[in-house]
């Protein structure tokens, strides 16, 4: 029994120290093959940097308007006899642009002239007799208070006169509006009413402009305020995508309407091509920026709260501190040690570091590089 016990003994001793060596063999195979193993290179993205001239800048629509552009309006009610010039035709200052017939005028004018005889006709019989009895009152023929109303009918009789030549003069002033004319050399922009329509005073019925031509586009206050000015650069964009350069013209003085907006006009020199009414973008330049380095958002990294870009050189990485200059839409100007011919690396990365060993892969190219 007792020699049996020592078999058993010896035989866990042996097989726990069989199972121990396999531990320390399988262990030490383990670390060398750790240690002969090569690290991979990590695989990144990265793009060649661009050089450009940035602007930082405000964006509105406008409209292609006259400098100067006159709504005429009826001043009489009648009926639209003629528009002797059609919609985008030239006209000289003084041509005649409307005529309107009012035969009701006429009538006006001839009672009133009927009415100035009448008047008339009393105004020299009142003050007459008022001549007359000025001599009878001196010589005592008649009281103080018939000679006294003797002059006042006089003067009642003279002011109707007046009354009545004026409302004449004023027939004749509406009665010279039934033809109107242009009031500048340019064009007719616009009818707002056609032949045989009838109109009324105060409805417009032809709009006039010159022949030079601007874009007026209202912008936010918010925008105004971050400097827009009289003589700064902008970019006027066509329906066709045909753009020319010039520069605001003038800055309303109020911001209206519950947008609060303000106008800003600037001229199109020369430029026939657009027409009254056509919708315009108009980018205003509030900040210019020359010869910058153009990266993407997305290339910035940030150490210690310092922004920079990692460079690749050959097949490493090289953290490189910039300046951010402007920031346009997903794009970023920056300053610092940096070349056109660097190509830099893209996308947020956090295990990125100086030095790092990668695997370029060359955006939009064929990675051709390594």
């Amino acid at each position: 029994m007792k020699n049996t016990t020592t078999n058993k003994r010896v035989f866990f001793i042996t097989e726990v120290s069989t199972y121990l060596l396999l531990i320390l063999i399988s262990s030490s195979c383990s670390k060398k093959e750790s240690f002969n193993r090569k690290v991979s290179p990590r695989a990144v993205v990265v793009t060649k940097i661009k050089s450009d001239n940035v602007n930082n800048s405000v964006i509105s629509t406008g409209t292609v308007h006259s400098t100067d552009e006159i709504v005429v309006y009826s001043a009489i009610a009648g009926k639209i006899f003629s528009i002797p010039f059609n919609e985008g035709e030239k006209v000289k200052k003084g041509n005649v642009i409307l005529k309107i017939t009012a035969p009701e005028m006429t009538d006006r004018i001839s009672k009133q002239l009927t009415e100035r005889s009448r008047v008339e006709s009393q105004k020299e019989f009142y003050c007459s007799q008022a001549i007359r009895e000025k001599e009878l009152y001196k010589k005592g023929a008649i009281t103080k208070v018939q000679y006294d109303s003797s002059i006042l009918q006089c003067d009642i009789w003279k002011k109707s006169l007046a009354t009545s030549r004026s409302a004449i003069t004023e027939l004749y002033h509406l009665a010279s509006k039934r033809v109107e004319r242009s009031p500048v050399k340019g064009k007719i922009i616009k009818w707002y009413q056609r032949p045989g329509e009838n109109v009324v005073p105060g409805k417009p019925v032809i709009l006039v402009g010159n022949d030079k031509m601007e874009v007026r586009a209202n912008f936010h206050e918010s925008d105004v305020s971050k400097g827009i000015r009289v003589g700064m650069k902008a970019i006027v964009t066509g329906p066709g995508g045909e753009s020319i350069v010039t520069k605001v013209k003038s800055v309303g003085n109020l911001a209206t309407g519950k947008s609060r907006m303000v106008e800003i006009k600037l001229p199109l020199k020369n430029e026939k091509r657009f027409l009254h009414g056509m919708s315009m973008k108009v980018e205003i330049i509030t900040e210019e920026f020359k010869k910058l380095f153009i990266v993407d958002e997305d290339s910035l990294f940030y150490k210690n709260g310092k922004p920079g870009v990692y460079l690749l050189q050959k097949d490493t990485l090289k953290w490189i501190e910039i300046k951010v200059s402007v920031r346009t839409d997903n794009q970023v100007g920056i300053k610092g040690n940096l070349s056109t011919d660097s190509f830099i690396i893209r996308g947020k990365d956090s295990q990125l570091s100086e030095n790092l060993k990668v695997y370029p892969v060359y955006e939009g190219e064929k990675n051709e590089h390594y």
